[in-house]
């Protein structure tokens, strides 16, 4: 892992201990956990902001990180700075149900020399079938290939079957159940 990286993930890690925030690190640190290894560039966490509003939270990321910079727009539910290093990190704010399931799932691991609660094998797949985008798809299909039947399938399509169902987009699933087929050979 790139040192300037492992840098910031100290940083955040120890802001969110400090402050009592619940977080679990997901997006691309936990891929190098349960899938194929890529090279990230950030940092997205997961966290827990209790009674706080977004904008609450966002001014205490901006106190305590300083010179890092707000990044403008985005979704109201996640709070983006760049550091000056060129380290980005998403602080993703979870929302009740689901994503406190999330939080009691997470695993503990050992990664660049932190303990850290990463989201498990099977949330990290939702999240990534719910990204849709390419490098989410081939993260998945590498989840698939390390993990293969370790992973609680059935976990996995009862989320996604009723994510697939409020978001309109029963592909998700289809395209899921492909790759299982293909990559692990389940039904």
């Amino acid at each position: 892992m790139e040192n300037r990286l492992f840098e910031v993930l100290q940083q955040v890690v120890g802001f969110l201990q400090r402050q009592g925030i619940p977080f679990v690190i997901v997006g691309g640190l936990a891929n190098i956990v349960w899938g194929e290894p890529r090279v990230t560039r950030d940092v997205d966490v997961k966290v827990y902001i209790g009674e706080r509003t977004p904008r609450q939270f966002a001014e205490m990321v901006t106190r305590e990180f300083a010179p890092a910079q707000l990044l403008p727009g985005g979704p109201d539910l996640i709070v983006s700075i760049a550091f000056p290093s060129g380290v980005n990190v998403d602080f993703l704010i979870a929302i009740p149900g689901y994503e406190e399931i999330v939080l009691e799932r997470a695993q503990r691991r050992h990664l660049a020399g932190l303990d850290l609660p990463i989201c498990s094998a099977e949330d990290l797949i939702i999240y990534k079938v719910i990204a849709d985008r390419p490098k989410d798809w081939a993260d998945i299909e590498g989840i698939l290939t390390e993990q293969g039947n370790r992973l609680d399938q059935a976990y996995i399509r009862d989320w996604l079957r009723q994510f697939a169902e409020v978001l309109e987009r029963p592909d998700w699933l289809e395209r899921y159940d492909a790759l299982v087929r293909k990559i692990v050979g389940e039904p």
